[in-house]
């Protein structure tokens, strides 16, 4: 370790230097770090200073096998009280410390993996790594067990809508310059130009960095929220519960499985506040990035930001790129978190107006459903909710062996 830079050696990266889509989320300035300032970030030329400056060499002969001049990291450090749990980033090829693990992969697609990384900092997933992590340290363990949508389960139009947001969100500067011309490498200079119209490649064809513009990176953060709640298969009351149960009002949340909403405009900040104030929810999601939004912006800002993408993405027919996608967990440490293990299938999202399904005829006494169907169903007779293979058995136990009529949950 040197505490100066020196010919041959490369920044030692740590955990707090880095943030969602941002490598210069902070930089040492004497003995601790302080947070770039916006004018700063919008330097593409500023670097992150570390703390300490290591031998080159020894990274590469820790890297032998690795093929790109960039890595993904992660930080180790967190805890379901702070403002986020899973923070993962795509840095240069530098040192790292033991608080950033990072992740390797055998996905040979570059697009496949800015997906990855998309949804693992989603704040769907984040909501299911609260479930999680029981201490203060993100491990490989917690990692393999956090339900990563399956690269190969995205569609060609799901990829290019997460792709184009997640490289305008990382490429930002020079330092990151090889991550943005292996992807410029894997699709072209013309699918570069019609992915990318307002940033042009430079008169040498090589990528110039994004402006950064913080309005611009909320949005498209927004989106990739809301994407991301819909390729899980989750409902608009269902999103809203992630962002904040106490928006929820009593009947919404006795069953939150129902896409049925009491609530007519979420998006009304008095009916919201409202709601809030009367809500007795014993539990919070994210309650440390709300309080510190209400601090910085006098709102809650990611909420609103992200049901407004949901509904205007609803408006622009991107749903109908958004299908169900199938989870997997993580590989071994040393593989991305995306590379299966085993996959199970996702059901299929709940449509908004679903009509009823037929009536199915009631099984005979003593048979054994077979476990096929494990869509969610409502029961339109007595209102309640079954998994599709015990349709019959409520139809004959509940209503003498009656047809009834099912409406499709999920």
């Amino acid at each position: 370790f040197v505490t100066e830079p020196r010919e041959g050696y490369v920044r030692l990266y740590e955990a707090k230097m880095f943030w969602h889509y941002d490598h210069r989320w902070a930089t040492f300035d004497g003995e601790d770090t302080r947070e770039l300032t916006i004018i700063e970030k919008k330097e593409p030329d500023y670097l992150s200073l570390p703390r300490y400056w290591v031998p080159k060499r020894e990274m590469e002969n820790r890297l032998q096998k690795y093929t790109h001049d960039w890595l993904i990291a992660f930080r180790d450090i967190t805890n379901v009280t702070n403002e986020r749990t899973s923070i993962f980033s795509i840095i240069p090829a530098v040192g790292v410390g033991h608080t950033a693990p990072l992740v390797f992969t055998s996905i040979s697609s570059i697009r496949a993996i800015t997906c990855n990384l998309g949804c693992l900092d989603s704040i769907v997933l984040d909501y299911c790594a609260r479930q999680k992590v029981g201490g203060t340290h993100l491990t490989y363990g917690y990692l393999r067990q956090f339900p990563v949508l399956a690269e190969n389960s995205l569609t060609c139009d799901s990829i290019r809508f997460i792709a184009t947001r997640v490289i305008e969100l990382v490429f930002t500067a020079f330092d990151l310059q090889p991550f943005a011309q292996d992807i410029l490498t894997e699709i072209g200079v013309e699918t570069w130009n019609i992915w990318f119209p307002h940033s042009p490649l430079a008169a040498d064809h090589s990528p110039v960095p994004f402006l950064w513009d913080e309005d611009r990176r909320a949005l498209l953060r927004a989106e990739l929220d809301a994407y991301y709640a819909r390729l899980y298969g989750l409902n608009r009351k269902q999103l809203r519960y992630i962002l904040d149960p106490a928006d929820l009002t009593a009947r919404e949340i006795e069953d939150i499985l129902d896409p049925w909403e009491e609530v007519t405009d979420p998006l009304d900040p008095v009916g919201y506040a409202q709601r809030v104030a009367a809500s007795d929810f014993p539990g919070e999601t994210f309650r440390v990035l709300k309080e510190k939004e209400f601090r910085q912006y006098g709102e809650y800002r990611t909420r609103r930001l992200v049901l407004e993408a949901w509904e205007r993405l609803e408006t622009s027919g991107e749903w109908s790129t958004a299908s169900g996608a199938r989870p997997t967990m993580g590989g071994s440490p040393r593989e991305e978190a995306a590379r299966p293990a085993a996959k199970t299938e996702q059901p299929e999202p709940a449509p908004v107006s679903p009509p009823p399904a037929a009536p199915e005829p009631a099984a005979e006494p003593g048979v054994q459903p077979t476990f096929s169907d494990f869509g969610l169903y409502k029961c339109a007779a007595c209102g309640k909710m079954v998994m599709g293979f015990e349709k019959a058995n409520h139809e004959r136990e509940k209503h003498g062996g009656k047809g009834v009529q099912w409406k499709k949950m999920r």
